[in-house]
């Protein structure tokens, strides 16, 4: 498949089904659809080419990344995990991931907004498919995790997306 096609997914579940290969390849976002209650000034599109497109990220990429610490961070995450079960996020991934917080950034969003995005968007979905994820309380061991090493980051949108929801409540 050329590497300019894109499908959309929409799932009741916010893909907390997904089957690992397929939250490999993908990236999640959170997405509220609102009905259009006045109809604005007409927004003038400017058509791209999937050269300058490439180009345009290159250069963010070049001027706008996420500090150190951060991918550090998440390799001990995987170190984390990978004393219970095999994980591992993969170099296609993280240049995913690197493009992606890359974008954020240029376009304003700030170091935590990208974090969490970035985490939310991508992460969350690969750790949704591990035995310890889905092992009674393994939500809340991973996010203690989780806790531990991005203490300093706002977690709140990362809880929501791997809590799993309470039954009988």
């Amino acid at each position: 498949m050329p590497h300019n096609v894109h499908y959309l997914l929409f799932t009741d579940s916010g893909g907390d089904d997904l089957p690992a290969d397929l939250a490999a390849a993908s990236v999640q976002i959170e997405m509220v659809c609102n009905t259009a209650s006045a109809i604005g000034d007409p927004v003038e599109s400017k058509p791209v080419s999937l050269r300058v497109f490439d180009d345009l990220i290159r250069e963010a990429r070049e001027e706008h990344f996420l500090p150190e610490t951060v991918w550090k961070k998440l390799d001990e995450l995987v170190e984390a995990i990978n004393a219970g079960e095999r994980f591992g996020i993969g170099n296609k991934n993280l240049l995913q991931l690197e493009r992606f917080s890359s974008v954020l950034l240029a376009c304003g969003a700030d170091e935590s907004e990208a974090f969490s995005a970035v985490f939310t968007g991508k992460i969350a979905a690969l750790l949704k498919t591990l035995q310890v994820y889905r092992a009674d309380k393994g939500d809340k061991m991973l996010f203690g995790i989780i806790e531990k090493l991005f203490a300093h980051e706002n977690l709140t949108k990362i809880r929501k997306a791997l809590m799993k929801a309470s039954r009988g409540q």
